[in-house]
Parts: structure tokens; C-alpha cells; sequence
């Protein structure tokens, strides 16, 4: 029987102290294929492995409250230890230490407002029961 997972609390831990709710997050791990093909390699495409790193993204509704101030998510921040969580804060997760390249905040008229927050990995990126 497949062992699918749904999503009930979405969290992401931005410190060892602070873990936050989130309505959406991201996580595309890429490669970096680098073409090494020559001559000698009979028409056909030779490629070895460049870096790993990944692309991340989470968003969800700004908290006044929320304890982790404005200021650890501002661009050029490094998140060391983060954990995407899939349910609270246990189970299926990705970890890695991340820099931070944007912090948005969107607005709408009788909306919530929202925050997101984008960068890329940096170190190792870890996945746990996915």
C-alpha cells in the first residue's frame, strides 16, 4: 500500500529556537552537470557531476507576534540548521543551512497579509523519511 503524505502542519525551523508556520514551502535540490564530452567519446555526451545546492522557499501569513524578528530573515542572512518540516516537527523533513536572497511581504485588500521568504541552500542538504 503506497504510504502517501498530506500536509497538516507545514513548519520551518529559521533557528534553533524559532520554528514558524508556513502555508506553502519549497525545496528544489538541483545538480550542476558539467559537459566534459571530447572526441574520444564516439558522438555521444559525456557529463560528470558539478555542485549540488538547492532553492528554497516558504511563505505564510505574517505574524506581528511571531518571535523571530523581521531582521533574521532579511537578504544576505545565513539560517543555519533549518528543517522544512512536512507535519509539525516531526517525520518527513529537509534540512540545511540557507542564505537568504528576498523577504516579501504581499498585501490584499481584505486578505491576510503574507510573507515570503527565498534563498539557497548552503552546506549540506539532508533529506529524513521522504
Amino acid at each position: 500500500m503506497p504510504a502517501y503524505l498530506a500536509v497538516k502542519a507545514g513548519k520551518v525551523r529559521v533557528s534553533t529556537s524559532t520554528t514558524v508556520s508556513v502555508q506553502e514551502w519549497t525545496f528544489e535540490i538541483k545538480g550542476d552537470p558539467q559537459d566534459v564530452t571530447s572526441g574520444e567519446h564516439s558522438g555521444y555526451g559525456t557529463y560528470v557531476g558539478g555542485v549540488a545546492d538547492g532553492d528554497i522557499s516558504f511563505t505564510g501569513v505574517f505574524d506581528l507576534a511571531m518571535s523571530t524578528p523581521v531582521t533574521t530573515l532579511a537578504p544576505n542572512a545565513i539560517l543555519s540548521g533549518c528543517i522544512f518540516y512536512v507535519n509539525d516537527t516531526s517525520g518527513a523533513s529537509v534540512s540545511c543551512s540557507m542564505i537568504v536572497s528576498s523577504f516579501r511581504i504581499n498585501t490584499v485588500i481584505r486578505g491576510k497579509v503574507n510573507a515570503t521568504v527565498t534563498g539557497k541552500s548552503t552546506g549540506t542538504i539532508t533529506l529524513t523519511s521522504l
